[in-house]
């Protein structure tokens, strides 16, 4: 990761070097280097300084500024077309571990390191990245009949739920709740024609993204999560003073599926 040479090397070459060696990797490869590393330690206080800001900054610069979440999505989705899509055990363990790694990089950075690692900052970008690229992930599922929806789909929605989970459970089910309901609001309007008034359950299933908002709840898997994400989110929509339809409709999308298979839910 590179101490004290690093700051040797002119800015130019560094970007060109040093920087696009992270930047061209994989995102998944990327988090499993870097996050671990920034609990190591190093000879002194100055090393350690040196070294977790320059792994932070390959952070903000792979997973924000080069939006890595987002081709994180996008490898599974070429993954999941490329094998049977099926979730083995061996995935299933990568996944949840690269989610894991992803929601503890504001805790692992250093006191006074970037505002954009902090958990208000970073978890809003994840969050915004995931959710907008996950619906894409749906589009290109539903256009391309050569494969099973659902199974081009899973390896993305494990991902999509775990990371939410994390979210939500490490104290941040606000950040994620003021990110969908927008996102959400603005799918709604997709579903409707100009000339349409109100809105009939066909009119959103007959959208291709539907078949991302209809599964976000049962990705969760965890109850707790759940729990605090329902209340947040009429929280957020009474705080938003949204009328009763447009409010009943954001929670149909995200609910009416998980109430009809799941009895927990209901």
């Amino acid at each position: 990761i590179a101490l004290k040479w690093l700051r040797q090397i002119h800015n130019t070459v560094r970007k060109e070097v040093y920087d696009s060696f992270f930047v061209r990797g994989p995102p998944t490869e990327v988090i499993q280097a870097l996050v671990p590393a920034l609990s190591q330690n190093e000879n002194s206080k100055e090393d350690h300084n040196i070294f977790c800001l320059n792994i932070e900054r390959l952070l903000i610069l792979c997973l924000l500024e080069n939006k890595g979440v987002g081709q994180i999505v996008a490898e599974f989705m070429f993954l999941n077309k490329h094998n049977d899509g099926v979730l083995n055990p061996d995935r299933t363990t990568f996944i949840s571990r690269l989610a894991q790694l992803l929601a503890s990089v504001p805790d692992k950075a250093r006191m006074g390191a970037s505002s954009a690692l902090t958990a208000s900052s970073f978890f809003k970008s994840v969050v915004s990245q995931l959710l907008v690229r996950a619906e894409e992930a749906a589009i290109e599922s539903s256009a391309n009949k050569e494969f099973n929806e659902q199974d081009a789909l899973s390896s993305v929605l494990l991902f999509v739920g775990e990371v939410l989970s994390h979210v939500s459970r490490r104290g941040s089910t606000g950040i994620l709740v003021a990110e969908l309901i927008p996102m959400i609001r603005n799918h709604l309007q997709r579903c409707v024609a100009p000339d349409c008034k109100t809105i009939i359950p066909d009119m959103i299933k007959h959208v291709p993204q539907s078949r991302f908002w209809f599964t976000v709840i049962e990705a969760l898997r965890d109850q707790h999560s759940i729990e605090r994400l329902t209340e947040e989110m009429l929280r957020q929509l009474a705080s938003h003073h949204l009328n009763d339809e447009e409010a009943y409709w954001i929670l149909w999308t995200l609910f009416n599926q998980s109430i009809m298979h799941i009895a927990v839910m209901r």
